[in-house]
This record gives structure tokens, sequence and C-alpha cells, in this order.
């Protein structure tokens, strides 16, 4: 079967397992590279690809070693972006805090 180039934003958001909100908050801020057609975006494969790598320790070793800093703003944003309820967001904002 032959796999497509360029995908939707539904198609995207199964490819990386996210909310769809999340593709469109990555498009907008442009961390993830797409191109409108008319009103639907569309992402090219190998953009998804490269972002996924982008995402990945550059070494492998603990989990500490593959994870990054996120901002006050970005874990908002994902919160938002996943409909994470007030009350659940609330949690995870205190538990990432240091």
């Amino acid at each position: 079967m032959l796999e497509k180039e360029v995908l939707t934003v539904e198609e995207a958001a199964r490819y990386l397992r996210v909310h769809e909100q999340t593709v469109y908050e990555l498009l907008r801020s442009g961390r993830l590279k797409g191109a409108k057609a008319g009103r639907a975006w569309k992402i090219h494969r190998t953009v998804l690809e490269e972002y996924l790598k982008g995402q990945r320790a550059t070494r492998p070793g603990r989990a500490e070693d593959n994870m990054r800093e996120y901002t006050d703003q970005e874990i908002r944003e994902f919160l938002e972006a996943d409909k994470i309820d007030p009350g659940t967001a609330r949690k995870v904002e205190q538990l990432l805090r240091p």
C-alpha cells in the first residue's frame, strides 16, 4: 500500500498520536511547517518525521536525558489543546513546578 506523502491535520494528528488541536497549535506557532490549501492545512509526511526526530534525544540514555524543559506557556497550551479539564490541568501544573 502506498503511503500518502501529504497529510491533513486529522491524519497528522493520528500519525503523531496527539489531538488535532495540538497539530493546529504547532502549525500556527511555526513549530510544525505546513501549507494552507484553501482553508485546510496540508503537512508533508517528511515534515512530521523531521519534527519527531527533533523531539528525540541526541543520545540514548536515561529517561531524564531524553526530556526537555517546557515553559509554563507551552504547558498551558498543551493542556488547552488537549482539552484537559481545569482541575486536572491545575494538578499537572503543580506536579511540573520545581
